[in-house]
C-alpha cells in the first residue's frame, strides 16, 4: 500500500580514492578496483502521493523521463515489485552531474530506498542490490554509503573500517572538491582509457594504511592520464591543489571534478577560492 506521507532522503556525492581500470569483460564493461568514499554533500529526493509515477527536478537542464536514472529506478522497482501505485518524485539538484561524483547513481539509490518505504515493498536487501546493479555500476554503493572497496564493475563491495592513514583519520580531514564547468561522460572516459595488462594489480586497501601524504605516489586513477591530455585544465587544477598544500589530490572517477585532502578547513577553503571555479569544502561522511 502506498503511503499518504511524504518521504525525504539525502543522496550524497562520492569520490574515488584511486581507480584501476582492468580487463574489458565479455559484457562490454571493464573490471575495476576503487575505493568509494561518500561526502557530506547531498542532493535531496522527495516522494509524495500521486496518481502515476512522475518526476520533477530543480535543474531544468536535466530530463525527467526515462533518460534520468531516478525515473528508471522508480519504474524498474515498480515492475519488479508489481506496484500499481504512483508517486511524485522531486529531485532537488545540488550536486554537479557529469563530474565523477556519482550524483546520478546516488539519486537512483535514494529513489530505490525511498520508494521501498513509500510503497511498503517486500523486497530483500539482495534483491534491492540486484536492481541497483542493473541500473548502474555505482548505484549499489549508495544504498549503504560506507567506505568500501569496489570491484567487478564497481558493484561488488567490500566494506572497510574508517580509513585511518598513518596518524590521520581521513574523516577528520577536509576536502576541497573543484567542479569546473565541464562534463566528462562515462562513455567518453572509457573510450580514452587503456586497460591495465596485469590481471592481479596491487590492492588499493593496503596502500590506504600508509600516510596520506604518501598516497600521491601509491594511489592512481587510470582515467587521469587520458582525461588530463584531453582537458589540460583539469591537470592544472590538480597541480594547484597540491601547490596549496593538499596531502593528496586526484581526479574523482572519470572526472571532471578534482579533489584535494587538506589537514584544515582553512587550507581547503583557500585552495577552492584560489582555483577560480565552483566547488565544495567539507568532510567525508563520518562512519
Amino acid at each position: 500500500m502506498t503511503s499518504e506521507k511524504s518521504v525525504h532522503l539525502q543522496a550524497p556525492a562520492k569520490i574515488n580514492l584511486g581507480l584501476l581500470v582492468l580487463a574489458k569483460r565479455s559484457d562490454g564493461y571493464h573490471d575495476i578496483q576503487t575505493v568509494f568514499l561518500a561526502l557530506d554533500w547531498f542532493d535531496q529526493i522527495s516522494i509524495s502521493p500521486f496518481s502515476s509515477i512522475s518526476m520533477t527536478c530543480s535543474d531544468p537542464t536535466l530530463p525527467t523521463d526515462e533518460r534520468n536514472l531516478v525515473m528508471r529506478a522508480a519504474l524498474l522497482l515498480a515492475e519488479r515489485c508489481s506496484i500499481s501505485f504512483g508517486a511524485a518524485i522531486h529531485l532537488e539538484k545540488n550536486l554537479p552531474h557529469g563530474a565523477g561524483l556519482g550524483s546520478g547513481s546516488s539519486d537512483a539509490a535514494a529513489t530505490l530506498m525511498g520508494l521501498t518505504e513509500f510503497w511498503s515493498c517486500e523486497v530483500s536487501t539482495e534483491e534491492l542490490l540486484a536492481i541497483a546493479a542493473e541500473l548502474g555500476s555505482d548505484v549499489p554503493f549508495f544504498l549503504d554509503p560506507r567506505p568500501a572497496i569496489g570491484e567487478g564493475r564497481g558493484e561488488r563491495l567490500t566494506y572497510i573500517d574508517e580509513i585511518s592513514s598513518g596518524s590521520d583519520v581521513v574523516s577528520e580531514l577536509f576536502l576541497a572538491v573543484i567542479t569546473p564547468p565541464l562534463i566528462v561522460s562515462t562513455e567518453e572516459a572509457y573510450s580514452l582509457v587503456r586497460s591495465r595488462l596485469d590481471t592481479e594489480p596491487a590492492s588499493l586497501g593496503p596502500i590506504l594504511k600508509g600516510f596520506v601524504d604518501g598516497w600521491q605516489s601509491g594511489l592512481s586513477n587510470d582515467f587521469e592520464k587520458p582525461i588530463f591530455k584531453r582537458y589540460p585544465e583539469l591537470n592544472d587544477i590538480k597541480q594547484r591543489l597540491i601547490d596549496e598544500g593538499a596531502m593528496y589530490s586526484s581526479l574523482s572517477g572519470s572526472g571532471s571534478a578534482v579533489f584535494g585532502l587538506f589537514e584544515s578547513e582553512e587550507k581547503a577553503t583557500r585552495a577552492l577560492d584560489s582555483s577560480g571555479y565552483d566547488g565544495w569544502v567539507g568532510s567525508p561522511i563520518n562512519t
